[in-house]
């Protein structure tokens, strides 16, 4: 099966959803679905010989990782809100 294959057999057994198009070394297979924040998720194939990968270049950890790191700054935020000292009143 050839890159050129594998995109015809995508027009033509799913139609419009998915495009096909060229990225380096692969094809870029453009998805309906998106994450949470609206970003397309696209995929990626590469075929050498019989060996046929698919991958998403890491796209999807590197979207929970900087989920993750907005909640952490979040609560740090929240933290530190907290450790403020309070006010000295005179009474």
């Amino acid at each position: 099966m050839t890159d050129l294959t594998i995109c015809d057999s995508l027009k033509s057994g799913i139609g419009e959803l998915f495009t096909c198009t060229e990225h380096g070394d692969f094809q870029r297979i453009r998805t309906p679905f998106l994450y949470p924040n609206g970003d397309t998720i696209d995929l990626f194939c590469k075929t050498d010989g019989d060996t046929v990968t698919i991958t998403d270049l890491a796209e999807t950890v590197r979207w929970l990782y900087a989920q993750v790191s907005i909640i952490v700054q979040t609560i740090n935020k929240t933290a530190a809100a907290y450790r403020r000292p309070l006010p000295y009143s005179r009474c």
